[in-house]
């Protein structure tokens, strides 16, 4: 039994217990939770345990694309070959001999117009039909309008980024999506994609390129993946080392102004500091926006609660009432107001 088959028939009692796909998804992510450091966040202190943050879901996600989509259309059933046609002509016939006695008497000393010889077609008919069982590679020159109406629903987004002959393409501060058109038919196996820090290169086996030049930006190669889309598009995403906008992905193409690309960032973008210092302003602001203590303002009458009826406390017995302490007298030393 093979290494596919052994965990086939595993994963197929998983399967099986578990009864729907999203079951079987959160049994497997709470295993690897429970059992083992895939969730954990590396840090300076401890290196040999975990991912650095970002990493395991760029795993998941080179880990997804590497099959390909698969949409199941509805195939109508199909009539059953025509019987009825058959039998219907030599009827037609019939009734015509029929109608017409003489005419077939005729036709036996002299031949019919239908044993005459089937006329052979030209030879601009014939090259017609042979182009179609081999794909040839979409035209660069071609419009753009045409291969988007080609793609439909598959098309991706141009979020700060741009259509050109050969693809389209999107990015963010932290990478770029490519979609390159391929001919109709086209898998993985067709293709030679070759990603390097500054360039790229892609083409059909046996054909020119599609892509192969100088990106516009520096890449990470490991980190970057691709994977083929209905065997339609090529989907590639290139991580960048540093936060920065491209103008193109292929220097030569059309460029797009930089100045008026869509800057912000999803707070899940930062690091898990910045994202509590975000937080804690937004808080603010909206406390500010209420009337109500900010994060500050709390935090310091936490602290004074503790010293409230402190040993030495001139509030010593009172109910706390953080009203009579107007923090905003001094940022270090605040002044106390008795009532």
């Amino acid at each position: 039994m093979s290494t596919e088959d052994r965990h086939d028939a595993l994963l197929l009692s998983l399967a099986q217990s578990c009864g729907s796909i999203e079951n079987i998804l959160n049994a497997f992510f709470g295993f690897l939770a429970r059992k083992t450091d895939f969730y954990v966040i590396q840090t300076e202190e401890v290196k040999h345990m975990g991912f650095p943050p970002g990493v395991a879901e760029k795993m998941l996600l080179r880990a997804f694309r590497q099959f390909e989509p698969k949409r199941v259309e509805k195939v109508e059933a199909k009539p059953k070959p025509k019987s009825t046609p058959k039998p219907e002509e030599p009827k037609k016939t019939e009734e015509a001999k029929k109608s017409n006695p003489p005419k077939p008497e005729k036709s036996q000393d002299t031949p019919a117009p239908a044993s005459s010889p089937a006329p052979v077609p030209s030879p601009s008919s014939t090259p017609t039909s042979t182009p179609t069982s081999t794909p040839t590679p979409p035209n660069p020159s071609s419009a753009s309008g045409d291969v988007e109406k080609d793609l439909g629903k598959l098309a991706i987004s141009t979020y700060n980024g741009s259509v050109c002959s050969r693809y389209r393409w999107s990015q963010t501060l932290k990478e770029v999506t490519v979609q390159v058109y391929l001919p109709p038919g086209t898998t993985t196996k067709d293709l030679v994609v070759k990603i390097g820090k500054t360039s790229l290169y892609v083409a059909v086996k046996g054909q020119s390129p599609i892509l192969d030049g100088e990106l516009d930006g520096v890449c990470v190669p490991s980190e970057s993946m691709w994977t083929v889309e209905e065997q339609k598009a090529l989907l590639i995403t290139l991580d960048k080392p540093q936060e920065t906008f491209w103008k193109t992905v292929m220097k030569g193409d059309p460029e797009i102004d930089t100045t008026k690309v869509d800057s912000t960032k999803d707070i899940s973008d930062y690091d898990k500091e910045t994202q509590a210092e975000i937080r804690r302003l937004m808080f603010d602001q909206e406390q500010k926006r209420k009337g109500l203590p900010t994060s500050e303002d709390l935090k310091n009458q936490e602290l004074l609660k503790r010293a409230w009826n402190a040993e030495g406390s001139p509030f010593a017995g009172q109910e706390f009432d953080p009203s009579v302490v107007n923090f905003s007298a001094s940022p270090t030393m605040p002044n106390f107001e008795h009532k």
